[in-house]
């Protein structure tokens, strides 16, 4: 799995694309390069429940919205969006750890402690990174910012968290989360010639580097 923040607007994987996918994929996807050769983007709004003071809800991708990729030469890319909830968002990642640590081991949340206020801003997202807007023509989804690329049972679960100094009119809010899917079957490149293009950076293609390469080592 990998993921990133989009800082503009970026199209979604096409036919014809290619992803490099470094890092520590598991196997058969580990260091391999990939032709997309179809798409079907679909998106889905789900209101995930009610966020309550200090409340907390867990989000399983693959058993509440049936996101897991059912065969290797799948990948999905997800864009994730949110409506304006007085919370904040986690992600924890397959391997049971969240998003973030930085090389300080007490700025980082952690799963047997989330209390500290300084666990609590680190490696979180709101409506403010990644927004949950109505389409317009020119940009069909202008407000998902956060996007993941899944591979089966490689899923990450999500963590959404109420405000501790939520306002009394706040303790009940509804949260939505919407989901831009783009379902992308693939085909290894075996090439060397494009292999070596890409390789060498005279090539661009998408980058698609594992979670573990940069979002737990705190760059």
């Amino acid at each position: 799995m990998s993921f990133k923040i989009l800082t503009v607007p970026q199209p979604l994987l096409q036919p014809g694309d290619l992803v490099d996918m470094r890092g520590n994929w598991p196997q058969p996807w580990r260091d391999q390069i990939y032709r997309v050769t179809d798409t079907l983007p679909t998106i889905r709004d789900r209101e995930e429940g009610i966020i309550g003071h200090n409340g907390e809800i867990t989000i399983d991708p693959d058993a509440t919205l049936g996101l897991n990729p059912e065969r290797e030469e799948f990948i999905y890319q997800v864009r994730i969006g949110m409506n304006d909830f007085p919370g904040r968002f986690y992600v924890r990642w397959p391997s049971n750890d969240f998003t973030m640590q930085v090389q300080d081991p007490n700025f980082s949340i952690a799963q047997a402690d989330t209390s500290a206020s300084q666990r609590q801003l680190i490696g979180f997202l709101d409506h403010t990174v990644t927004r949950k807007e109505n389409p317009t023509r020119r940009d069909p989804e202008p407000g998902l910012r956060f996007e993941f690329l899944w591979v089966k049972d490689q899923l990450p679960s999500f963590l959404i968290r109420g405000d501790s100094g939520a306002l009394v009119t706040d303790i009940f809010a509804k949260v939505n989360i919407r989901y831009l899917t783009n379902i992308c079957r693939i085909e290894a490149v075996t090439d060397p010639e494009i292999i070596d293009e890409i390789r060498s950076g005279s090539l661009l293609v998408s980058q698609a580097i594992h979670y573990s390469e940069i979002g737990r080592r705190g760059l």
